[in-house]
């Protein structure tokens, strides 16, 4: 399935992350007749191909935007510590699911990387 195609209830890639969903459904950049919403940043499982990740990054950016929407890490210098932090971590996240892991990442476990940093203390 591509970019704005719905996958409820999907357990790929970092859907059992969990965060605010108080985020309207926005416009693909990428492809403006799509429309993503706050599931296209918590399911990262869409996310695979750089086109993805393009799009994927651009909803994070207008997310960003709304300090209302409960981010932990809404400054630069947070939200690479948290991204540094998290990644350097990910092992525990991974062993916690019972889940190898990977050993290259691929563009959905980059996509939640960048999620997790949102909200990683």
């Amino acid at each position: 399935m591509g970019r704005g195609d719905t996958r409820r209830g999907h357990q790929g890639g970092l859907s059992a992350l969990s965060f605010p969903a108080d985020v309207d459904d926005v416009v693909d950049p990428v492809a403006p007749g799509k429309i993503l919403t706050m599931e296209s940043l918590n399911d990262t499982s869409w996310v695979t191909t750089r086109a993805d990740l393009v799009s994927y990054i651009n909803l994070l950016a207008q997310e960003a935007q709304a300090p209302s929407r409960g981010w932990e890490n809404p400054s630069l210098d947070r939200y690479l510590e948290a991204l540094a932090a998290w990644t350097d971590d990910m092992d525990g996240y991974f062993g916690n699911r019972g889940e190898p892991v990977p050993d290259r990442p691929d563009w959905s476990l980059i996509a939640g990387m960048l999620r997790a940093a949102c909200f990683y203390e």
